[in-house]
């Protein structure tokens, strides 16, 4: 691939083995997360001009070179899959939207009662972490039971000591690995507010009524919100 890339380039000195091993352990130790397609994808990206820089090399296919392109490569494909994502959640929301309009309004309260009975029950005796969409936050900030004031000094300092634990995790690192830094500061400030969130959630739920009274207490409306249609 490195000497198909030479040749892309236009570069006359011949790639010599030594150069070739420099770049490729430069490759291995730096971008070991990207494929081999996908390299080859930075490299037609880059002399195509689809990547916004001078693909020029000024002599040897050399590291600092290699990072540039790489580095703009990564840059454009994170912005490409943003807007995939986007659409893809776009058209599920629509999907669920149309789904949900047609399912009964007092079947959905009930299937929503039965959800969050379940899933905040597991949040007191197991210490479970909210759900996507901090549907049980949302619920009790409509009960008044929670307020974003709640999310104090103590909240955070328990939000910051889970994040500390979980930046070490594999996991996180894999999941982060591809993310530019903005967005990897991003989803660190929401992660971590959503740990305050739990931290405030789990200091409520001891003190309330016993969930499925509280749940069963409160009006259709506060168990789910009607979608307000437009005229």
């Amino acid at each position: 691939m490195l000497l198909e890339w030479s040749i892309m380039l236009g570069i006359k000195e011949p790639m010599t083995p030594e150069l070739n091993i420099v770049n490729a352990k430069f490759l291995i130790e730096n971008f070991d997360y990207l494929t081999i397609s996908e390299i080859r994808q930075a490299i037609q990206w880059s002399i195509t001009g689809k990547l916004d820089i001078d693909p020029t090399p000024y002599g040897i296919l050399a590291p600092i070179y290699i990072a540039k392109i790489l580095n703009k490569y990564m840059d454009k494909r994170d912005a490409v899959m943003q807007m995939l994502h986007f659409r893809r959640n776009e058209q599920h929301g629509k999907k669920q939207l149309e789904i949900k309009s047609h399912i009964p309004y007092e079947k959905a309260v009930k299937d929503h009662r039965k959800f969050l009975t379940e899933h905040m029950q597991a949040m007191k005796d197991k210490n479970a972490s909210d759900v996507a969409g901090n549907l049980v936050w949302r619920f009790l900030l409509r009960t008044k039971a929670v307020n974003p004031k709640m999310l104090d000094a103590e909240s955070e300092e328990y939000a910051k000591e889970r994040m500390a634990n979980l930046k070490i995790t594999r996991d996180y690192r894999d999941e982060i690995m591809k993310l530019s830094k903005t967005q990897i500061e991003l989803k660190a400030e929401a992660t971590i507010e959503r740990f305050m969130q739990d931290y405030v959630i789990h200091k409520i739920l001891k003190n309330l009524p016993p969930i499925s009274e509280y749940i069963a207490s409160q009006p259709d409306d506060i168990i789910l919100p009607k979608v307000k249609t437009k005229k």
